[in-house]
């Protein structure tokens, strides 16, 4: 059996019988494991910090044959991000971060790349508050990784061209659109959760 001991962050936990969890974790090593942890949920166990969502820990596990799943044997918890804890909204936007960790298919050779981006989020926010225009930069920072460039030099909903220096300002308005990937410009903007107003 391969053994390992790395960090990674937590993406989902899921209790499992009696007293045991599942852990979906990302490293920058490997990608994307999981894992099981036998009585993380008992009221003794050393590892039951440790397993929470959203924290980044140092995991020794073993690979085991016949199944994609790896047992851990121990998890000690390097950040609990505590600051995001007791933050609904901070939490709010971790979690969908995560999720969409869940989603993506991640090659171990890009791993790396996930997880120190999921690893600035996360020590952002514990720093302070997100609001929606950074929301709107992760997500523009998650396309890229994703190889899918936001276009910035039109207006997505009306194909016209934008000037290379433009700024917004009092009496002109643009939004970054997360689903349309690119700028709305001016005349185009609209109330919308996917769009954050942009501000010089």
């Amino acid at each position: 059996m391969n053994c390992h001991n790395e960090e990674g962050i937590i993406l989902r936990p899921v209790d499992f019988r009696e007293r045991d969890r599942i852990l979906t974790f990302l490293t920058p090593e490997q990608g994307k494991i999981s894992g099981i942890v036998h009585g993380a949920r008992s009221l003794k166990s050393q590892n039951r910090a440790a397993t929470e969502s959203l924290v980044l820990a140092r995991f020794e596990y073993v690979e085991r044959r016949q199944t994609a799943m790896v047992k851990i044997e121990h998890c000690e918890a390097l950040d609990l991000f505590p600051a995001i804890r007791k933050d609904y909204s901070r939490f709010l936007y971790a979690s969908y971060f995560a999720e969409l960790l869940l989603l993506t298919e991640i090659p171990s050779t890009e791993a790396p790349l996930y997880f120190n981006w999921l690893a600035s989020i996360l020590k952002n926010l514990q720093r302070e508050p997100a609001d929606p225009f950074r929301k709107a930069h992760w997500e523009w920072d998650f396309l890229c990784l994703l190889g899918v460039q936001p276009q910035l030099d039109c207006c997505q909903v009306s194909g016209q061209p934008l000037p290379p220096d433009f700024l917004p300002s009092e009496q002109v308005f643009y939004q970054l659109d997360a689903r349309l990937g690119g700028i709305r410009g001016p005349g185009h903007t609209e109330p919308n959760p996917d769009a954050a107003w942009l501000s010089v």
